[in-house]
This record gives C-alpha cells, structure tokens and sequence, in this order.
C-alpha cells in the first residue's frame, strides 16, 4: 500500500473466486466490483458494489451459500474471434465424406469423461469419425478397449488457427467432462462456427447448461447421449442447431454486447456504488462473524 492507492480509483476490478482475501479485506472506501470465476467462497464485504457472475447457475448456489443476490450481475467471456488461416481438415485427414464427432480438453486425468466415447462406440460406422485434440490419455486407453475403429487423437497446441480448423473439422461438438463446466471458452468457440453441442451433466458444475441452450443438448446418461448423437444424423436438425449454435455465441460470447453488459454495471456502480445500504451492513456484519467463529475453532484445534 505504499504504492497502492486505493482512493485514486472510482472502481477495483478483481478476478477471483470469492473468498475474503488480502488485499481487498484492507480496501474498504472504494467500490469494488468482483469477477468470480470457481465456486471458492462469499465475500459480502460492504464496499463490493458489484458481483459478477459468468452463469446464472453458479450465482444461485453462491446466493444459497449466503452471497447477497442483490448484487449479484451476469456477465459472460466478451471473445474476439479472428480465425486467420484456419481452415476444415477433413482432406487433410481423408475423412471428407463422413459425420465427425469430437471435443478438445487439456490433458488432465481428473477431468476425464467415459461418457462421449462410450455412446460414440454405439453409433460407429464407416461413415462416423471421431477427434479429440488434446486430453488425457486415458481416452485413448479407452478408444482402444472400446474397440472404436474411426478415431483420430491430436496432440495438445494452444495456437488458436489450429485450435479453429480443428472445430470446423467437426459437425458435431461431442463434449463430456467430469467436473461439468461453469462457462467454457470451448464450447463457446465451437458453437461461434455453428457446431451443435452434446454433453453431459455433472455432480459438480452444471453451468454448461444454460451456456448450450437451444444449441445442443445436454443429457444425463449413456443411453440419453446416443440418443442425442443420433438425432444430429438428421440434416435438418443438423442445419438448424448449428444456426442456433451461432445465435447463441452472438447472444452470450460476441465481444461488444458483452463489453456493454460490463460498462453498464461500471456506469452504475459509479452512480449508485452501495444500494441496499442496510442489507450489505447485515450481510457483511454474517461474514465477519462466520470468519470469526471459524478462526476461534482453528486456533483452539492447533
């Protein structure tokens, strides 16, 4: 704080994941406005004017949790798109004639999901293709105890051209994750080049859901996903979640409706920092003293 000066700003921007944490528990005469991205914790500190939340979903359970829901203000990743020279790899690959299927996830064992590949395995034929770029190996492991034929494994990259021919090889995003999602930048990219999205629920996250919408499904089961799969081998479902696809990536992702939805709450927090004056005393007066009882139950366990 010797450089840090916290009455030079109208506005702090944070992004985190919601618990009371330095430095902002020292910050307490400038508005604040959180960005939380995990469900980590409730902050209900009086000066956080504004909290963002990227899905509806993850704002109702951080509200149940006893985050005040009156500050509460969707918002979604504003996405600037520039596909460059990225390009469809069904020549490349030799698959130009058939329906393919597929998702990209990072290399992660924890996150991995039996589902997608599982229900694919019931659909194959020689007309069906399936990717995955990136992931765990353990999708391979299970393509190869599956006995699935017409599957194609792409290393990792994090160059986005690549990353963008990848998605216009698909017709199909065929996603699957353990934990679910709260709002992924993948799905988000893939629904910008029309593709339909089919997953999965999780015991987890679950704000995929509402990201998806109209432009795919989201299922519980096996059984329910090569259902799902099956209904995109209709041209004309094809063709009309796709255009849904893009609707729904210019209505959540499009980068200046959504830098809009960002400088309206700015332009409020600004004119009215601190509505409901008497609930954010009482909401913040609860955290402070659950922080208080927890912090007494720490010390006498050491």
């Amino acid at each position: 704080f010797d450089v840090f000066k916290s009455n030079y700003y109208d506005i702090i921007q944070t992004g985190r994941g919601g618990n009371p944490e330095y430095p902002f528990t020292q910050i307490r005469n400038t508005p604040i406005i959180d960005s939380i991205h995990i469900m980590g914790g409730i902050d209900n500190q009086y000066n956080i004017s504004r909290v963002m939340h990227i899905t509806k979903w993850s704002a109702d359970i951080w509200s149940k949790k006893g985050g005040d829901k009156n500050r509460v203000r969707l918002v979604s990743h504003p996405m600037i798109i520039t596909e460059g020279n990225s390009k469809s790899l069904k020549q490349e690959l030799g698959i130009d004639t058939k329906m393919v299927f597929g998702f990209h996830q990072r290399n992660s064992d924890e996150i991995f999901s039996s589902i997608p590949l599982e229900a694919y395995k019931q659909i194959e034929t020689d007309d069906t293709h399936f990717i995955i770029l990136g992931a765990s190996p353990l999708y391979q492991k299970q393509a190869k105890e599956l006995g699935i034929k017409h599957i194609t494994f792409l290393r990792y990259t994090g160059d986005k051209e690549k990353i963008y021919s990848f998605l216009q090889t698909l017709d199909v995003y065929a996603h699957g994750r353990k934990d679910g999602e709260i709002n992924s930048t993948a799905m988000a990219e893939a629904m910008y080049f029309g593709k339909p999205i089919i997953s999965h629920t999780s015991t987890i996250h679950n704000g995929h859901i509402e990201c998806i919408g109209e432009a795919g499904m989201v299922v519980d089961t096996v059984p329910e996903y090569v259902e799902g799969l099956k209904k995109f081998f209709n041209v004309d479902v094809l063709k009309t979640t796709s255009d849904l696809a893009r609707a729904q990536f210019k209505k959540l992702y499009e980068a200046q409706g959504q830098m809009e939805n960002i400088i309206t709450i700015y332009r409020e927090s600004v004119a009215n920092p601190y509505p409901y004056k008497i609930k954010r005393i009482i909401s913040s007066f609860r955290i402070r003293f659950y922080l208080f009882k927890l912090m007494e139950k720490i010390k006498k366990s050491l």
